[in-house]
């Protein structure tokens, strides 16, 4: 039926207030095209235009709605009521959530929170005093000075020395990653929960959510990587015999001897690894089952189609 049609006049139809939707109409004259207006969805940009089948003014006047207007209005529209539900946590993407959401905590707990000391003993003329450093996170050693003494002993005033080595860049780093997780999974539950129906018909909403698990798992690997290798200097730093020999003089010529009595303990520490690492498994594998949530490996669902030229009747 638009075989003779010629496309006369293009033009813009924008509304703006109350939720408005348009519907097509014929017009019998040649003077200004008008909208009928009719409730609907929220307001979005309408494109139009005039057409003529070359039998006189007479024509018909279709409208186009903006696909990306539509998806908005129905992602708002989804997303203003909340449709509680735990299923979703018996599903891989909602359950992974939920250890990622763990072993976050875990995570930055047992490397944040850590506090430990390393001592050792000087024997002089037979007396013995233990000399101790306490540290903890995060691990800048370098400012971590032995037990003050205000009366030197055995002719040495031992709080003028210094733990050596800062490492607080990998354990900051480690533990900012872990806590933006905490903060990430938390919204991503909330998402989950409440708001699965809205998140299976958004096409942009997996896609976010599969970009920033990618983002989240490579974190992981360079931060656990980098905790990793700056655990094993805070290991060496803060072993007692590590210590006796940066002493040197202090600890060697008579009458001052040094031995070694208890290094600190580092199991929390070692825990914080294993973490990081299984944190960087489960965001990995969680990222195949955000990915099947995604339009390359989910068609989108089916939608009543829009008006156009194609399927409209001849008036």
């Amino acid at each position: 039926m638009f075989e003779n049609f010629s496309v006369a006049r293009l033009s813009h139809c924008v509304t703006s207030g109350p939720r408005k939707n348009y519907q097509t109409f014929t017009a019998r004259h040649s003077g200004a095209a008008r909208c009928r207006l009719i409730h609907g969805p929220a307001p979005v940009a309408i494109s139009w235009f005039w057409a003529t089948n070359g039998r006189g003014l007479g024509g018909t006047v279709f409208w186009f709605l903006s696909a990306s207007s539509l998806s908005m209005n129905r992602l708002t529209q989804k997303m203003s009521g909340v449709q509680l539900s735990m299923s979703p946590l018996l599903e891989p993407l909602g359950f992974i959530k939920v250890l990622e959401w763990i072993f976050s905590i875990f995570s930055f707990a047992t490397c944040g929170g850590y506090s430990g000391s390393t001592s050792f003993n000087v024997t002089c003329q037979s007396t013995t005093k233990t000399i101790s450093a306490s540290f903890g996170y995060p691990f800048r050693l370098n400012t971590v000075v032995l037990a003050k003494s205000e009366v030197p002993f055995c002719n040495t005033t031992w709080d003028r020395f210094h733990l050596t080595g800062d490492f607080s860049s990998s354990a900051e780093f480690y533990v900012t990653v872990a806590v933006f997780v905490f903060l990430y999974c938390i919204g991503a539950l909330v998402l989950y929960l409440g708001y699965m129906h809205a998140y299976r018909e958004s096409r942009t909403l997996p896609i976010i959510d599969f970009v920033v698990t990618i983002i989240f798992a490579f974190l992981w690997l360079v931060s656990s990587s980098a905790w990793a290798k700056g655990l094993t200097d805070v290991k060496y730093c803060t072993n007692p015999n590590t210590i006796i020999a940066l002493l040197g003089e202090n600890c060697k010529d008579p009458p001052n001897k040094c031995a070694a009595v208890e290094g600190p303990s580092l199991g929390s520490l070692n825990v914080s690894v294993v973490f990081g690492f299984l944190n960087l498994i489960l965001w990995a594998g969680n990222a195949w089952f955000v990915y099947k949530e995604t339009k390359f490996a989910t068609p989108p669902p089916d939608h009543p189609s829009t008006p156009s030229p194609g399927n409209i009747p001849s008036p």
